[in-house]
């Protein structure tokens, strides 16, 4: 009988601004899929005033939003950020959130490659 165990393997990318390097799983599981799937699948309509309800724009963008920094948080096994007094920084979503811009759209599409999950930047919400 085969044995049920984490199969996913690892990518490490060294991120261009700060050289931090960050490794990677190479793929979501069954449970992250889901995970993600759930953020997107819950109710999305807010009272406007009594007896109105609207799915808009914005709240869709934040379910997106949310569902990213999910994806970030399964997919990122660890990395070697310190703080001042060199005790290891935990790879946490604000923590990542910290990383330069730069750094922090390189680690995101290299994500989106692992994952197939589809990433908005800032630039496209705009058009």
């Amino acid at each position: 009988m085969p044995e049920l165990k984490d199969f996913r393997g690892t990518v490490s990318i060294t991120l261009p601004e700060t050289g931090g390097k960050v490794d990677l799983y190479d793929c979501l599981i069954a449970a992250d899929s889901l995970a993600i799937e759930k953020i997107y699948t819950t109710d999305t309509a807010v009272p406007i005033t009594a007896g109105q309800t609207a799915t808009t724009m914005s709240i869709r963008a934040s379910k997106y939003y949310e569902a990213q920094e999910t994806t970030l948080k399964l997919m990122v096994k660890g990395w070697d950020f310190t703080d001042k007094d060199g005790k290891e920084l935990k790879p946490t979503v604000d923590n990542i959130k910290k990383l330069p811009r730069k750094d922090y759209d390189f680690l995101m599409d290299k994500v989106t490659e692992l994952t197939g999950e589809k990433r908005i930047t800032v630039d496209q919400k705009k058009n």
